[in-house]
């Protein structure tokens, strides 16, 4: 599991790991439902699959889903000045992927470029 805050818009991004894949990028918002143990893009350990997001309007969906995963460790938002094509970009740790994701994002949707 990993959380950081968006240097300009002041939201707070998750990354969370999924169950048997299906690893989660979503903006935590007060009030909202993101459905688990509910819903998942996962599947169960035992191999079971749970529902997907999409047939639960109720939850909200994750603006950012990895199958295979990633195993999210870690994040931050690079704010500085010496790469400014990665302004604001994420940079989340991935434990099984044993590298670094960099992905951009604007809160309705994000997209994982390197």
């Amino acid at each position: 599991e990993s959380a950081a805050i968006h240097p300009e818009t002041g939201e707070l991004w998750i990354a969370e790991m999924g169950p048997l894949g299906g690893d989660e990028l979503q903006v935590a918002t007060a009030g909202k439902n993101y459905g688990w143990p509910v819903v998942s893009w996962g599947d169960n350990y035992d191999g079971s699959e749970i529902p997907k997001p999409d047939t639960r309007p109720e939850f909200e969906d994750v603006v950012l889903k990895w199958t295979p995963t990633i195993s999210p460790s870690g994040m931050i938002f690079y704010d500085g000045d010496m790469f400014p094509e990665w302004k604001n970009s994420m940079f989340i740790g991935g434990l099984t992927s044993s590298g670094l994701v960099r992905v951009n994002g604007n809160g309705a949707q994000a997209e994982e470029v390197e």
